[in-house]
């Protein structure tokens, strides 16, 4: 399942109409038909007020009252898992980023292919942020954050579920598993283990070294195939 324009919540925080207007110009020349319902607001605190959660929001740094910068710190304060990109005319000023977790800087005068980028890249995000419901053994149907997964191996007449969080056994089967977490960035490296391509570290020989410092076989005639995949995803996520 892929997350398409109507699956993100998106809003627009800039004080100066004009560029308000071309941001959302933007966003809707990306969709074109199938373009969301984009919020806008002129100000950091009329957001604020509104309380509302937001996958993505396009904010100006440089607003009256409350700048982007101040505004963004109190909103990931509620709503931590939003993305916030922030827009400036002056380039200079991304380098107090550090106050705020942003998401991406995008530069008013080049707007157009950063924000298809963001755009993109945010639906990559969300995609991996779903949960898939998994049966485990002695526990029942379970939610399973996607990104959680590090990889999926069997265990017996079983399969392991190895996450951030823990192990879980479930009564799934690998090509079971492999349908739940298609197009979420997983490889089949070897007909007992399925694993997160974006959790992958290094590869020693028929060893693939995962980001929790723990190892997934790699098939030998799987080899060439498997650094394609790897470079290929890792390109993929750099450039949106």
């Amino acid at each position: 399942m892929q997350y398409e324009a109507e699956f993100l919540k998106i809003a627009v925080v800039d004080d100066e109409p004009l560029w308000q207007q071309k941001t959302v110009d933007v966003i809707e020349k990306k969709y074109g038909l199938d373009a969301p319902h984009i919020d806008r607001y002129s100000s950091g605190r009329e957001l604020l007020d509104r309380n509302t959660y937001y996958d993505i929001l396009f904010m100006d740094i440089e607003m009256e009252g409350l700048d982007g910068f101040e505004t963004a710190k109190r909103y990931q304060k509620q709503y931590e898992y939003a993305k916030i990109a922030m827009l400036t005319s002056h380039t200079e000023l991304s380098r107090r980023g550090y106050v705020v977790n942003a998401f991406r800087y995008i530069d008013k005068a080049c707007m157009e292919a950063e924000i298809t980028e963001a755009l993109s890249a945010v639906r990559k995000a969300k995609e991996k942020e779903r949960c898939i419901e998994v049966n485990i053994v002695g526990l029942g149907t379970m939610p399973i954050l996607i990104k959680d997964i590090i990889y999926v191996n069997m265990n017996r007449r079983n399969i392991l579920i190895h996450t951030r969080k823990g192990d879980f056994i479930s009564s799934c089967t690998m090509h079971e598993m492999e349908d739940l977490v298609k197009g979420c960035g997983f490889y089949r490296s070897h007909r007992s283990y399925l694993i997160n391509l974006d959790e992958t570290i290094n590869y020693e020989g028929m060893n693939i070294i995962m980001s929790d410092g723990t190892k997934a076989y790699l098939s030998k005639d799987k080899q060439s195939e498997f650094k394609e995949k790897l470079l290929a995803r890792k390109f993929e996520m750099a450039n949106g």
